[in-house]
Formats: structure tokens, C-alpha cells, sequence
């Protein structure tokens, strides 16, 4: 997990400041907006795991080009996540839960089974609790993708214009260490707060449908009161 975001960070480093203001730009809406355009959200996180699954899948099929599988499994795992929002939902929870399960234990310097035990239940109770609390986890999800898109997309901006502090940021967030685990947390944590605070009284657990639809709030009114009846 560290040599992928090793990967992600010197990835963008390398990509124009355009690139880096897109992706800058997307995790700002996915963290503000998130419940609004959770299809997109979901769309994103389908087409990375579908390209994943298809560039481990090249090597053991025989194909025309090495771009093919990975880019046919985004088009269909997204398409999925698009059609099908339980699947969705399902699939965005286990991939999270899981990175950062395997993810956080590497950080703090652990090593072999433990970090795939930890994964393991992080992914399990995550998920768990994604698909009894669509709405909150809609929420928590889309902060968290927010937030990775504002770190990568800073990294790619100021690699491009001000390569000094793109230098010196992604010393701090590339390798073990905790500044970028502490990074994620605080900007998750101001993006979720946004958000609810934004739709307090809208979200509902249950309901009807897919669990998902925004109501608009509506000023609460204090019940009427009634004289008591003079005995």
C-alpha cells in the first residue's frame, strides 16, 4: 500500500498543472457536494478498481494490448457501480475500508499477517456498517475520496508551478511516516463536518427506494397546544 501511494504521488509529480487543477478540483466537489453526486463517486471508485483488477489480469491473458483489460474492467466495474448503487455502495465500501486497513498498519511499520488481519476486519466491519448507514457512509466515503483528490491534486500543481514546494510536500506524504495519514484525517474530518452540517435534518436512516434521496428540510414548529378542558 505504501508503494502505491509512492506510485500516485510520483505519478502526478510528473503531470501537467491542468492535470493536477482537474483532480484538485474533483475532490473538492466530492468532498463538499458529495451526497449530490455520490453516482460519481462511485463511478470513480468502480473505474479504479476495475482497472486494477484488469492490469492484474494481463499478465495471465494473452492480449492485443497491455491497456485493453484494465481499461475494459474501469468501463464495466463503473458502468456497474452507476446501474446498480447497492452494488455500488458495496463494492467503494470494501475497497476503502480495505485500503486503509492494509494501509495504516504499514504505516506504523507492521509487516506480514497482522496488516492483513487488520484489512481484513476493517473491511468486513466497514463494510458492515456501510450498507446499515447508506446515507452517513455516503457522507464519510465521499469526504475521504475528497480529500485524497485535494492532496493529489495540490501535489500536481505545485509540482508543475512551484516545483520547490511540490518537492518539499511530497517529502512529507510519500513513504511511511504519519503526516499523510494525519493529513487525510483532518481533511476528511473538516469535509464531513461540512457536509452534515449542510444537509443537518435532511438525512434519514431507512426510508423507501434505494435509502438514498435528499428531502429538503423543513422549519421544525412546536406542536400546537390546546387549553385544558375547565373541570
Amino acid at each position: 500500500m505504501v508503494q502505491l501511494q509512492d506510485i500516485v504521488i510520483t505519478w502526478v509529480a510528473t503531470q501537467s498543472a491542468a492535470t493536477g487543477v482537474v483532480i484538485f478540483i474533483a475532490g473538492l466537489v466530492l468532498g463538499v457536494w458529495g451526497f449530490k453526486v455520490r453516482r460519481v463517486m462511485l463511478a470513480i471508485i468502480g473505474a479504479l478498481v476495475g482497472a486494477a483488477m484488469g492490469n492484474f489480469a494481463t499478465p495471465l491473458v494473452q492480449t492485443p494490448a497491455e491497456w485493453l483489460l484494465p481499461v475494459l474492467g474501469a468501463v464495466l466495474v463503473a458502468g456497474s457501480a452507476i446501474a446498480w448503487t447497492g452494488w455500488g455502495m458495496f463494492l467503494s465500501a470494501v475497497a476503502i475500508w480495505g485500503y486503509l486497513g492494509l494501509y495504516l498498519p504499514e504505516q506504523v511499520g507492521l509487516r506480514g499477517w497482522p496488516v492483513w488481519c487488520v484489512g481484513a476486519l476493517l473491511a468486513l466491519a466497514g463494510t458492515v456498517v456501510t450498507m446499515l448507514a447508506r446515507r452517513s457512509m455516503v457522507v464519510l466515503l465521499s469526504s475521504f475520496v475528497g480529500a485524497a483528490g485535494l492532496v493529489i491534486g495540490f501535489v500536481g500543481m505545485s509540482s508543475a508551478t512551484v516545483p520547490v514546494i511540490g518537492t518539499t510536500f511530497r517529502s512529507w506524504v510519500s513513504g511511511q511516516g504519519l503526516v499523510l495519514p494525519v493529513l487525510f484525517l483532518m481533511l476528511t474530518t473538516m469535509m464531513y463536518s461540512f457536509q452534515s452540517n449542510l444537509f443537518q435534518g435532511d438525512m434519514r436512516l431507512g426510508g423507501v427506494g434505494d435509502g438514498m434521496t435528499l428531502r429538503g428540510a423543513e422549519p421544525v414548529s412546536a406542536a400546537p397546544t390546546t387549553p385544558r378542558a375547565r373541570r
